[in-house]
């Protein structure tokens, strides 16, 4: 019988441990489930205590770690709830959220977007301009964007603008996008100024970006990948570059973009990019 509890005790230790890190490897950190794990532990292995001091007092130096444990457990989980809020109370930056990331001025024809700095594409390439963070696409842009393409696109039109809707999935390497003409800029805390699209990121032709707005919602839902700003034509982004057609950076080779290491601010600075219709 003593072999058996001690056995029960120790397993009540192991759910705790295993319940912690399954939760910890999905979520970050621990949630609610994770400390109903804890307290049923803890609760089994004081119904134990009751039942049979004799073997506790055998176990005693195992029973107080396995409690320190636990509550080392709970003090490390608690730590990590604090750092995920403390996280979630950052992103945010110029009136601007994680939960309200746009702003729309219909009277000036603006939409602003609170976008984050991907500090790879300083060094490397991309044809990704700005991509929603939780899209398939999320990591391989230049500013990784707190809007949908739904909400992005709804923002567009809201603010005055004209999607072109003429690039398909057939034509897209022989078509350059039309629709709304835009001017984009960028800025945050600390910046000199507020910079032009053209200033942030680097052609290496040294062309000019012609921004429009393609539109393309219903493929952007379908394909999901999150593309809000793409630096060719493209079918799927809701804004692209005017100036090459699809395939012009990653099938062509005809040029590469990545953004200007000497103007933008250092990885996961949170910004803004205002969009104007200008035509």
């Amino acid at each position: 019988m003593k072999a058996l509890r001690c056995a029960l005790f120790y397993n009540s230790v192991w759910r705790a441990w295993r319940c912690l890190f399954s939760s910890s490897s999905q979520n970050s950190t621990p949630d609610t489930n994770m400390w109903i794990c804890l307290l049923r532990a803890a609760t089994h292995l004081l119904t134990q205590k009751m039942k049979d001091r004799t073997m506790l007092q055998h176990y005693s130096v195992s029973w107080k770690k396995g409690l320190t444990a636990l509550c080392l457990l709970a003090v490390a989980g608690l730590s990590g709830c604090d750092q995920k809020e403390n996280a979630a109370a950052k992103v945010e930056y110029d009136g601007l959220s994680n939960s309200q990331p746009l702003r729309v001025d219909a009277n000036n024809h603006t939409v602003t977007m609170l976008v984050q700095i991907n500090g790879r594409f300083l060094t490397d390439d991309t044809r990704h301009g700005i991509v929603f963070k939780d899209g398939s696409n999320g990591h391989k842009s230049l500013f990784m964007g707190y809007a949908t393409p739904k909400a992005f696109y709804e923002a567009l039109k809201e603010a005055g603008g004209t999607p072109g809707e003429n690039m398909t999935m057939d034509n897209k390497e022989t078509t350059h996008v039309t629709g709304s003409k835009l001017d984009i800029s960028v800025n945050w805390q600390g910046a000199a100024k507020t910079y032009s699209f053209d200033e942030v990121i680097v052609d290496s032709n040294g062309k000019k970006l012609d921004m429009r707005f393609g539109g393309n919602l219903t493929a952007a839902e379908e394909k999901k990948t999150g593309c809000l700003v793409c630096l060719d034509s493209c079918p799927v982004g809701i804004v692209s570059n005017a100036t090459y057609t699809y395939g012009a950076v990653e099938k062509r080779g005809e040029v590469k973009f990545k953004g200007n290491a000497s103007v933008l601010p250092a990885n996961n600075t949170l910004a803004t990019v205002t969009f104007k219709i200008t035509e």
